[in-house]
């Protein structure tokens, strides 16, 4: 009974924190969601034109092995779009950042105050 009991609130909390992730990497303009995925074309009919857009390189670490105990690294660059939008007064602001003209991440951001 103890092992049930245990295995249900283990198999809740998991769900439960997949589900919190999913809800973290989306958003609502008005009635249309916005997620990870989505393209750049895809954001502006859903929500329209942002309030700020900025652009940056990305700089990464990649390690490449051709065969042990040999390992290069170098470093790799990557551009970024990051769009912010400024939604209702009281709602956060979201920033929904673009590479290669896709959604790779949703962030929240201050709350918005007019």
């Amino acid at each position: 009974m103890k092992i049930l009991l245990y295995a249900t609130l283990s198999l809740i909390g998991l769900t439960s924190g997949v589900i919190s992730t999913t809800a973290a990497a989306d958003f609502r303009c008005s009635t249309r969601l916005v997620q990870v995925g989505d393209s750049m074309d895809e954001v502006l009919d859903k929500c329209g034109d942002p309030n700020r857009v900025f652009n940056h390189a990305v700089n990464y670490r990649r390690a490449s092995y051709g065969g042990y105990p040999y390992r290069e690294e170098y470093t790799a660059q990557t551009y970024v779009d990051v769009w912010v939008y400024k939604l209702s007064s009281g709602q956060f602001s979201r920033s929904v950042v673009f590479e290669q003209g896709e959604v790779i991440d949703i962030k929240k951001g201050s709350r918005v105050s007019y």
